[in-house]
């Protein structure tokens, strides 16, 4: 069996002193993930007080390692392969901190491209994870956009979010008109909805279905 790199490796006690145990980083892992797997096994026995903050501020401490690279802050809190009706697998749906489980979904769907039947899968996933510590079932609809769109000068005018199935360019112009912004945006055009098929691709990174006219490569 081939041994893993150790990476990181420290043995963590409180302000006081108090060991909480070691915590060890192996080639492979992500940092947030194995900080996040200690914190919460310690919880439960260690009064921790702010337990998140504890966390950020651990988590602070690994990356300044020079061995090991930080490539998010938010932690996974489940993971499911799926695989085809033939049992080949079609990669893995992956449900973060504070992450709906269909927006996690839908970003699966959006990213491998995979030919599933969609409602089966959401349902499928509905099963599986809800219900799950840390996993969230609020709401069965993704989210493929959220984004605060601000004035000229910066300041905020409103958030504006978009559900799947809903058409960018409706749900634009109706925001548009409900914060009486047609002074900042062409509300009959697209200087707010090219914006948003830019961004949702660059910051979501779940390709919006009703953007292909819009070379967002040209933006």
């Amino acid at each position: 069996m081939e041994s893993r790199k150790l990476l990181w490796g420290n043995d963590i006690t409180t302000e006081a002193g108090h060991p909480l145990g070691r915590l060890e980083i192996f080639e492979g892992e992500e940092a947030i993930n194995v900080v996040d797997a200690f914190v919460q096994n310690i919880a439960d026995d260690v009064d921790l007080g702010n337990a998140i903050g504890f966390r950020s501020n651990l988590l602070d401490v690994v990356c300044e390692s020079e061995s090991i690279t930080c490539s998010t802050r938010v932690p996974l809190v489940y993971r499911k392969l799926i695989n085809d009706e033939h049992g080949k697998n079609l990669g893995a749906i992956e449900v973060y901190e504070n992450e709906e489980v269909i927006d996690a979904v839908v970003r699966f769907l959006r990213q491998s491209k995979v030919s599933v039947d969609e409602i089966a899968l959401k349902n499928y996933m509905f099963e599986q994870a809800c219900g799950l510590a840390r996993v969230l079932c609020t709401r069965n609809v993704a989210v493929v956009y959220n984004q605060m769109i601000n004035e000229s000068d910066g300041s905020p005018i409103d958030r504006l979010v978009i559900y799947e199935n809903e058409e960018p360019a409706d749900k634009a112009f109706k925001w548009c008109k409900e914060n009486n912004v047609v002074k900042y945006y062409d509300c009959e055009y697209d200087l707010l909805l090219l914006p948003f098929c830019q961004q949702a691709k660059i910051h979501l990174l779940i390709p919006i279905p009703l953007c292909p006219l819009v070379d967002v490569q040209s933006l």
